[in-house]
């Protein structure tokens, strides 16, 4: 059985990714973060936490294999201003 502490210790990341988390640590606020993040009222437990997180970004990226758009990370994917009620950005 895999516990979580084993799952995050074989994590691995581009270089440029944890550079740009650990520059982003000092605007950090774990209960204001992870609350907007997981759509929770109360912050969840560290195990919650890591939990959840995972599961999304397993969702985030099959939806990326599939070509899908993630709204998260491109807020403006063809179609959404549309779907959101914005004027178009793009070049017509």
């Amino acid at each position: 059985m895999t516990t979580t502490t084993d799952m995050l210790k074989s994590l691995r990341r581009p270089r440029l990714l944890v550079r740009a988390a650990r520059f982003g640590l000092s605007e950090y606020d774990r209960d204001k973060d992870l609350k907007k993040l997981m759509k929770t009222n109360s912050t969840p437990s560290p195990s919650q936490a890591v939990d959840g997180l995972l599961i999304a970004e397993a969702q985030m990226e099959d939806t990326r294999k599939a070509g899908g758009c993630i709204l998260f990370l491109r807020p403006t994917c063809r179609g959404t201003d549309r779907a959101l009620g914005r004027a178009s950005t793009a070049a017509t």
